[in-house]
């Protein structure tokens, strides 16, 4: 509100000019007018990246993807809207991080809050890595380059570094000691090239762990299981693609591979090698989440059911976590315990709106 309608952000899905020329106009769900100074003004609905500045808890989601915590902060993708927004677990303020609503590439040096954000493609779930070492929050920005905003200064850094093709959006999906797990898939007409990485990001170097450095025809996933990552390929279709986040257990020094909506879970070493079988769950799913307790193992995860599960791994069993309505739902492509506060945080939604809850106890 109150901004000059030629500098307004807006996806008009409708516009009406009365007998006056009076111009009304649908904005996201929001009823919008011009009035005589040229400034837009909201007449019915709440936006939906509504809460800035606020309290969290009244704060509105059009739809959120993927969120990431670090430290005592949790960042969020508002994903139709195209911002990340962060809140903390100690109170305070919803606060703007990045995104001015439009979709787009922002330049180097440039304000977060005041650059546009990609949009997501090809299935992809807007994945972003905070980097608490060095205060960073790596995302995808300029096509097949490292890129991140600072969060000390709030601007863009856009590294001289080219991790693969320019055509490739590159999703950060998880991060060790050994750096950065980015997920890149690059389109080449028929063919596709789609690989699992990690990514120094001190050292600006890569290393691929799985998929084929190479264009491949067709859109089929291997599963693969006994044979070297980087002989395996990886498909760019939603309901097949590793495209959730990558889990790394420090024991076995590997990370687990989740294959979404085929119950697989695998593993391959920390620095690349053979894949192996870890487990298999009982239900399709979006997300999930490692923990190790002792001589336990569990598997947490988002069924595409909207259920949360949680696995014992060497039991081979499974129990439902029970949310406190029906009308409670997992959803996106990120979980995420929190040992510290023994939690497990979630992205539910609930009657059409979308939230951050956690799971006490879990």
């Amino acid at each position: 509100d109150g901004t000059p309608a030629l500098s307004c952000s807006a996806i008009i899905m409708s516009a009406f000019v009365n007998e006056y020329g009076k111009v009304y106009f649908v904005d996201m769900g929001v009823i919008r007018t011009v009035d005589q100074a040229g400034l837009v003004q909201t007449l019915a609905g709440q936006p939906r990246n509504y809460g800035i500045g606020a309290n969290p808890i009244s704060a509105r989601y059009s739809k959120i993807a993927f969120f990431n915590v670090s430290g005592d902060d949790v960042y969020v993708t508002n994903k139709l809207e195209n911002q990340i927004v962060k809140f903390s677990f100690t109170g305070g303020q919803l606060t703007h991080v990045a995104g001015n609503g439009s979709v787009g590439y922002p330049i180097h040096d440039s304000v977060a809050t005041a650059s546009k954000l990609p949009g997501c493609s090809w299935g992809m779930p807007c994945g972003f890595q905070m980097d608490a070492a060095n205060n960073r929050l790596y995302y995808m920005a300029n096509l097949g380059k490292l890129s991140y905003i600072d969060i000390a200064t709030g601007k863009w850094f856009i590294e001289n570094y080219t991790i693969q093709d320019t055509s490739a959006r590159i999703s950060f999906l998880g991060q060790n000691a050994n750096g950065l797990i980015a997920y890149l898939p690059s389109h080449g007409g028929t063919t596709s090239k789609v690989t699992l990485r990690l990514i120094d990001q001190n050292a600006l170097s890569n290393t691929i762990l799985y998929g084929k450095d190479q264009q491949l025809a067709g859109n089929s996933t291997s599963l693969c299981s006994g044979v070297v990552g980087t002989d395996c390929t990886i498909a760019e279709t939603l309901s097949e693609e590793v495209q959730t986040q990558i889990k790394y257990d420090s024991v076995l020094d590997s990370w687990l591979l989740a294959y979404r909506a085929r119950k697989t879970i695998n593993l391959i070493p920390n620095l690349g090698g053979t894949v192996t079988p870890y487990t298999t769950t009982v239900n399709d799913y979006n997300a999930y989440e490692f923990r190790r307790v002792a001589a336990n193992e569990y598997v947490y995860y988002c069924g595409t059911n909207g259920n949360i599960y949680k696995r014992d791994v060497i039991a081979g069993t499974e129990t439902t976590l029970v949310l406190p309505s029906t009308t409670i739902k997992c959803a996106g492509h990120a979980l995420e315990y929190n040992g510290t506060r023994n939690s497990l945080i979630f992205i539910y939604i609930q009657n059409g709106l979308y939230g951050i809850a956690e799971y006490k106890n879990p």
